[in-house]
């Protein structure tokens, strides 16, 4: 059962029936359903999850059984810290939770509609509403009066004083509940329950960041409040001006970025925002704000036709092409440096953290029902394989961290920007010289790897002593993902076993950086070890 070692009294109720129909006019979304509307690459519904777990309440998901498969597939990551409650027939969300909640077994619940993503957890007899008022029939919504009163403004009412917007989120005792499910006349409008519960028992409504992936209209703000950011700096956008902010305490990595971004050749500074405002020496700078989806975002949860995935990998060749006019040859030190020593050392570290009879350290195991051999049988080979790899035709100005989430892009215009560089040899000095193998590598590893899945919880791993399995909710288009990646290495003539050998490298070397996740370590370093034989074979 989800959560064995919860004793609270709390479980959290997500609707996740309907689908998005119209409700969103300018995207295209790979699924209809608004549990999985995207956010920088997560659906909401996993974010909704992850904010539960860290608070260790129980889980209960009501969706319509004939979803139900495809629900447990996208969220097979959480299988085990999960309740399903099957809803055959619902005429709107207060049916759903008349049919629901008998089946829970707790007293006090929170009911979250999954379109809503949580900043705040409600408490006993509290709804959360949001900060700012509005005017409009969009919204079902609250006023307070002067004296502390509520006031409840159904969806498309006539009444037009400014209220706050209900967010579908609050808690109250599930006996309460239940009868005000059984006594609303409407079955879709959850804040006719609300104004139910409160006629016969006083809720508290809470002002709190309201996050909603429901309208259209609300997306961009909640995309740019959640924008994802690496765990050195914190990120903050304007909404009057778009400009963004990055701020960090690691000074020296923020001058090195945006060191980098100022010193590229003319003609390569267009691909990435500009820098306005550089106050490294403080501890942040400010840059232009790019709303576009990333690469990642389309690849898991956006309809793009294959030809425009052709021209997405048309414009990265153009990208890398371009870098690799500005030639800066590398010496075999640095090579070695930078694509053995770096990388042996994290593999080495990682290696250290697991118990003697890991898979990962025995001399044979199987993944995915392959033969393969383990790290230290091969890392003679691949020392060898990287040193005769050395080849100074690629070296040039590279990106550094040419991944799908690193990656911008506007289908509107077919504009495409890149951001977060790292440039080239080292964490310590600001350098754009690098092998441009190292970026396509980058480019491999999410394109046909399935980083990106790994990073957003979109997989499934089996250990069972020396055999590893591990799967993905693969989407339509990693078939083309994988012709275009082929194509562009082949374009840039590279070798296609190289390119598997600095992919898998990636891979090994990732699990230090996700410490926090175990599962997600396991993953990575069994996929780069499968790729690691491959490349040898």
């Amino acid at each position: 059962m989800p959560n064995p070692s919860n004793t609270s009294d709390t479980a959290v109720l997500i609707p996740a029936l309907g689908n998005l129909n119209h409700k969103f006019q300018s995207y295209s979304f790979y699924l209809d359903n608004p549990a999985f509307v995207p956010v920088n690459s997560r659906s909401t519904l996993s974010l909704l999850l992850d904010f539960y777990l860290q608070e260790n309440i129980d889980i209960y998901i009501a969706v319509h059984p004939n979803q139900l498969t495809h629900f447990q597939h996208e969220l097979s990551y959480y299988q085990n810290q999960i309740h399903w409650i099957p809803i055959q027939q619902s005429n709107g969300v207060n049916h759903t939770l008349q049919q629901a909640l008998p089946q829970i077994p707790k007293n006090q619940i929170i009911v979250n509609l999954v379109s809503t993503i949580p900043h705040t957890l409600p408490q006993s007899n509290q709804v959360l509403i949001d900060t700012h008022t509005f005017q409009h029939n969009l919204y079902s919504g609250i006023a307070i009066t002067p004296d502390n009163q509520l006031q409840f403004k159904p969806k498309a009412t006539e009444n037009h004083f400014p209220a706050y917007a209900f967010q579908g989120l609050f808690q109250c005792d599930k006996s309460t509940l239940i009868d005000a499910a059984n006594q609303v006349e409407n079955p879709n409008d959850l804040l006719l329950l609300i104004q139910t519960i409160h006629q016969n028992q006083p809720l508290q409504a809470v002002k709190a960041t309201w996050l909603d992936t429901g309208h259209e209209i609300n997306y961009p703000k909640v995309r740019k409040n959640l924008i994802a950011s690496r765990s050195f700096n914190a990120i903050s956008i304007n909404p009057e001006n778009g400009i963004l902010r990055k701020t960090s305490q690691n000074k020296e990595k923020l001058q090195r970025e945006a060191q980098y971004i100022q010193e590229l050749p003319t003609n390569l500074q267009i691909f990435y925002p500009r820098i306005l405002n550089n106050q490294t020496h403080v501890g942040y700078f400010e840059m232009e704000y790019y709303g576009y989806p990333n690469l990642s975002e389309y690849q898991l949860y956006r309809n793009l036709n294959p030809q425009q995935w052709e021209v997405i990998f048309q414009q990265l060749h153009f990208f890398i092409q371009t870098n690799t006019n500005h030639t800066h040859p590398l010496s075999p030190k640095q090579h070695q440096q930078f694509f053995w020593e770096k990388n042996i050392k994290r593999i080495t570290q990682y290696l250290e953290t697991l118990p003697p009879n890991h898979p990962f350290l025995q001399e044979k195991l199987t993944i995915n029902q392959i033969p393969c051999l383990g790290f230290y049988q091969l890392q003679q080979q691949t020392q060898k394989q990287i040193t005769q790899a050395y080849n100074p035709n690629y070296h040039s100005i590279m990106h550094g961290d040419l991944c799908f989430n690193n990656i911008l892009y506007d289908t509107f215009s077919e504009t495409l920007k890149t951001i977060d560089p790292r440039g080239g040899l080292n964490d310590q000095t600001m350098e754009l010289n690098g092998d441009i193998r190292y970026d396509v590598a980058k480019l491999t590893h999410s394109a046909t790897g399935h980083y990106d899945y790994m990073v957003n919880n979109l997989f499934q791993l089996s250990i069972h002593q020396n055999t590893i399995s591990f799967s993905f909710p693969l989407r339509p288009n990693h078939h083309i993902l994988r012709s275009c990646t082929q194509q562009l290495v082949e374009n840039l003539n590279l070798s296609h076993k190289e390119i598997q050998l600095f992919t898998a490298l990636l891979f090994l070397s990732m699990p230090p950086m996700h410490s926090e996740n175990p599962k997600r370590q396991e993953i990575m370093f069994a996929q780069g070890l499968l790729l690691l034989n491959q490349s040898l074979a």
